[in-house]
């Protein structure tokens, strides 16, 4: 099994103290992690053939070309190699599944919330972001050569840290569309010998046929608060430009009448004409309290790392003080995040896939806006609902449309959605999130051990029973293209995963404290962007 890991194409490691083996290697598989170029040094794009990006992807395939020509040196098989991984690691993944370069190189995958066609997975216009980052280190101009000579005589670390700040990563720079498009992704590239894309990925589906698993989290968009805590001003800028988050190919050939319209029925689906602004704060305040009674979790665990009770006290409130001068962390400091939710109020077309506004004029983009806005916001929840629109816009949508599109394709497709919220839910115990839901990254923490994780459980918690489960389904999958085989020695998965087979009704396992076959997963609010797409994306 080769571990392809996610961080928003841009940070991250392979490394065993995030991915332990142990899990995995104890049911009987060889686990490769790797690491890949990341950021502009890994997916910078000029559109040209000399700087014609995906160079982080061609990492990935020479790590595959390694396994394929080393692995049976270390006990495994050349010709059951099993790509996964998660996120960004998951759209690569899949990337892997449609790109020629990769082909014979693997022989089933597992993309854990994140496809090829993902909002934020491909870049729309590399070559201006190329030339943002030169700007970002102080060189204007319009040369390519120019800035290309430039680019590389500078420190990498410096490239690393322009690269951040063009991301919102930190400081003033951070704003909606860093959040909801990232700097430096993958790219379709000029035909040449040594391409790893040079097709559209919607236009490359369904891909290699090998045996495929794909899933999503049921509250991925927890992931958002995070950024939220950092940068309160997110919020207000999503109100002003709601149409960022609208799918870019729903509003595709749209005009400003139709786009508005789209935008607004998007926005009326999830917040019903409400305002975004501090009546809707009660979750908000929730956190802000739990993080005022513990606020070591937002302290970097690597800064305590071995520090005895006194040094970490000391360390905590160092770094409180700093952000806050001595305040309470409560209520009485919301002015930023009200300033950000009434922004996300006044521009909430931004959120609504493009496509799905393009051609539209601007009666009917108001329109759409409008049905995604009441569709996610009513009822005065609007916290939980902006987590439901980033969690389908994101991730569930887009996994979907694959699903639905299985062309010629022979080996079966396997569709989970997990749903569980206990003590291994890996980024919501490394944020300090506490509200509750299956964040973005929390299946990680049931298939690795994470040894930053300080918990113990008692052999017979629900968190232990999940994760021994999802371990057997993964290596399970790896060994044989079926996570639930007939015959099962270990006991452990006593039921059966039944395959996509029928993309008018898509079924899925739901992995919470038990698992059961379902049938179309989050219905209501699929249906919505299903008729959505079939009103408004062929204008």
């Amino acid at each position: 099994m080769v571990w392809i890991h996610g961080g928003a194409f841009a940070v991250g490691s392979g490394n065993s103290f995030l991915y332990g083996p142990d899990h995995l290697v104890g049911a009987g598989v060889v686990l490769v992690t790797l690491n890949y170029r990341l950021g502009a040094l890994g997916f910078l794009s000029l559109e040209n053939d000399e700087v014609a990006g995906n160079m982080g992807l061609k990492d990935q395939v020479m790590a595959l070309k390694w396994v394929r020509d080393n692995i049976e040196y270390f006990g495994g098989d050349p010709g059951r190699v099993t790509l996964f991984g998660e996120s960004a690691g998951a759209a690569s993944v899949h990337l892997h599944m449609l790109s020629p370069a990769s082909k014979g190189l693997f022989h089933g995958a597992i993309a854990e919330s994140g496809v090829a066609i993902s909002p934020w997975a491909l870049a729309a216009a590399p070559r201006a972001r190329a030339f943002a980052l030169g700007r970002e280190l102080g060189i204007d101009t319009n040369s390519t050569a120019e800035l290309l000579g430039y680019l590389r005589a500078t420190p990498s670390e410096l490239l690393v840290k322009a690269g951040a700040r063009l991301a919102g990563a930190s400081g003033p720079a951070a704003d909606l569309h860093s959040t909801v498009a990232l700097p430096f992704v993958p790219v379709v590239e000029p035909p040449s010998p040594d391409a790893f894309l040079t097709t559209a990925p919607r236009d490359a589906l369904p891909g290699a046929d090998v045996p495929f698993m794909t899933g999503y989290n049921a509250k991925e968009g927890i992931i958002l608060f995070r950024r939220l805590q950092r940068y309160p001003k997110l919020l207000s800028e999503l109100d002003r430009e709601f149409r960022r988050v609208v799918p870019p190919e729903l509003l595709a050939g749209a005009d400003e009448a139709l786009a508005s319209n789209v935008t607004d029925l998007v926005r009326s689906f999830y917040f019903q004409d409400r305002p975004v602004d501090n009546r809707n704060l009660d979750s908000l305040i929730d956190l802000l309290s739990e993080l005022d009674r513990e606020f070591r979790r937002v302290v970097p665990a690597e800064l305590m790392a071995g520090a005895d009770e006194a040094l970490a006290s000391n360390v905590t409130d160092l770094v409180r003080s700093f952000y806050f001068q001595n305040r309470p962390v409560d209520s009485r400091n919301l002015a930023s995040l009200i300033d950000l939710l009434s922004e996300l109020d006044r521009e909430f077309r931004c959120v609504v896939p493009p496509e799905l506004l393009a051609g539209a004029d601007e009666a009917l983009a108001s329109n759409v806006t409008d049905l995604v806005r009441s569709f996610y916001f009513q009822d005065n929840r609007n916290l939980d609902s902006l987590i439901d629109l980033f969690t389908d816009v994101m991730f569930l949508r887009p996994v979907l449309e694959t699903l639905r599109r299985p062309g010629a394709r022979r080996s079966p497709t396997y569709f989970y959605r997990f749903a569980f919220d206990g003590a291994l839910g890996l980024f919501k115990r490394m944020l300090g999130i506490t509200h509750p839901g299956a964040c973005h990254g929390d299946e990680m923490g049931y298939l690795f051990y994470f040894s930053r994780l300080n918990y113990r459980l008692d052999d017979g918690s629900p968190e232990l029973a999940v994760s021994r489960r999802m371990v057997q389904m993964w290596t399970n999958f790896a060994k044989t293209g079926n996570p639930t085989p007939p015959v099962d020695y270990e006991s452990i998965v006593d039921f059966k995963w039944l395959p996509v087979n029928d993309t008018s009704t898509v079924r899925y396992l739901n992995i919470d404290a038990n698992v059961t076959m379902e049938e179309d997963p989050d219905g209501a609010r699929v249906q919505f962007w299903d008729w959505l797409y079939d009103t408004f994306a062929k204008h």
